[in-house]
């Protein structure tokens, strides 16, 4: 999965999945992060990536897990920015 070549519905529609699969869910983890970075509650997060409120926990507690040891998580980290997050969030 090369998230740069992916537009915005569709990393919107992979956040969205119900699919456990990792990519998927280090796209939900950085969305998770930015938003929260946002001030977004984790409510209003898990009501846009339809997760509920610990699942949402989850994500950013496992933020700093995955930055150290996920070579996958930090490229997306690095092409998600907040900007292209919020034009994400908007979508969701």
């Amino acid at each position: 999965m090369n998230i740069n070549k992916m537009d915005i519905e569709q990393i919107a529609e992979a956040a969205r999945t119900k699919s456990n699969r990792f990519e998927y869910a280090c796209i939900r983890g950085v969305i998770t992060y930015h938003a929260r970075q946002l001030g977004m509650t984790l409510r209003k997060i898990g009501e846009r990536l339809n997760k509920d409120h610990s699942t949402v926990a989850y994500y950013i507690r496992m933020h700093d897990a995955n930055m150290r040891s996920s070579h996958i998580y930090r490229t997306f980290f690095k092409s998600l920015t907040k900007d292209k997050v919020l034009k994400i969030i908007e979508a969701l």
